[in-house]
């Protein structure tokens, strides 16, 4: 739904008698809310990759640490 379908609907609501015209934000406020929520979206998903790939990271670093070769110390 884009934001002025949202307007739209939201005149329909006025004219319901549900709300007031005045209670209609423009259009472009909308758009405004619209991109600030999507942008909030991408940050979030970018975040979740980010620890994702750290945590994958970290746990083959702490199997590969498993695997590594102990050679003993021999005396001098």
């Amino acid at each position: 739904m884009s934001a002025k379908d949202l307007v739209m609907e939201l005149e329909k609501i006025v004219e319901m008698g549900k709300i007031q015209q005045g209670d209609i934000p423009a259009i472009e406020t909308v758009e405004a809310w619209i991109t600030r929520y999507a942008a909030g979206l991408c940050r979030e998903a970018a975040e979740q990759r980010v620890k994702k790939s750290s945590n994958e990271r970290e746990k083959n670093n702490n199997e590969i640490r498993q695997f590594e070769p102990v050679f003993p110390s021999f005396p001098a």
